[in-house]
């Protein structure tokens, strides 16, 4: 797989430094550029945590090389939807179509939102 298919979206990880979940992206053309020429080499496109951390040491890439699909944010999505139903159209859910409707849940209350 292509090293711009494998790392593009936005993941969810632990941020080594607070230690709380922060949203990141790659920066997929560089990862590309150098998968080319045999090592592929990561860094961060963005992170929720910058400006302010911008010139942090960027270690949560490590955790790309345990589970790199289990952070992408559509992972984290569908294990959180899995064994719920759709309060819309009452299915349970499966795998999140983007071409299906977008999932409806009820709160503790039994009202939307």
């Amino acid at each position: 797989m292509r090293a711009s298919q494998l790392f593009s979206g936005e993941r969810v990880i632990i941020c080594p430094e607070s230690g709380r979940q922060a949203m990141v992206e790659i920066d997929t053309k560089h990862a590309a550029i150098t998968s080319l020429f045999g090592q592929t080499d990561l860094r961060l496109e963005n992170c929720a945590r910058w400006p302010i951390k911008q010139d942090c040491g960027q270690e949560c890439l490590l955790q790309f090389d345990v589970a790199p699909a289990e952070c992408l944010v559509r992972s984290v999505l569908e294990k959180w939807y899995r064994d719920k139903s759709c309060a819309f159209c009452e299915r349970p859910f499966a795998e999140i179509s983007l071409v299906d409707h977008k999932p409806a849940l009820l709160n503790a209350g039994r009202r939307d939102g």
